[in-house]
């Protein structure tokens, strides 16, 4: 697939101009409060955002006493060797399934025993390919050893569906931090 190359200069330039994240100051202040409040080992596997959430999540705990492992793995090749993703799953399912996405976080699970584990995969689908929006992220999340898993369809260009996959992330971090008991 070459849903991941830029097709021009100026697309490449905008997706640097805009990289960083804008969300909503609710959004932003919650997680910092919760963060600070209830200090947190989260670890984080990314296929189609590469690396944004990570960075977001960074720079969320930089003044906190929480912290992010990472593992940012675009290529399939990648996320069989170092996340352990069973190629049968990835043959019968496809590289950026669901089934994936929750092999991915309890291979996190697995390597780093944090309390919240979170892996975001999916497929950018340009309009002109395949019609209406099919972009899909697929989210898997294990809270405190409970698997939770989410799709999702979305619209826009590569650069909004990044920005969404990581908003979408984001929120669902908050909402465990704000109902989690420590």
């Amino acid at each position: 697939m070459v849903e991941h190359i830029l097709d021009s200069f100026d697309e490449f330039q905008s997706l640097l101009d805009r990289s960083l994240i804008t969300f909503d100051q609710t959004l932003y202040a919650d997680l910092r409060q919760c963060m600070s409040s209830k200090p947190l080992q989260m670890a984080v596997a990314e296929t189609v955002t590469g690396g944004l959430l990570t960075t977001t999540l960074s720079m969320l705990t930089e003044a906190s006493a929480s912290s992010v492992d990472s593992i940012c793995c675009p290529v399939i090749t990648t996320r069989l060797r170092i996340l352990g993703i069973a190629p049968e799953t990835v043959r019968v399912h496809g590289p950026e399934s669901r089934e994936v996405a929750s092999e991915m976080v309890q291979s996190l699970y697995r390597m780093f025993r944090s309390p919240c584990c979170i892996a975001l995969t999916g497929t950018y689908a340009p309009k002109a390919a395949l019609g209406a929006s099919a972009s899909e992220l697929n989210l898997a999340m294990m809270i405190a050893g409970q698997l939770r898993m989410k799709s999702f369809k979305l619209a826009g260009n590569r650069i909004s569906f990044h920005k969404s996959s990581v908003i979408t992330a984001l929120e669902y971090i908050r909402n465990y931090l704000i109902h989690m008991e420590m």
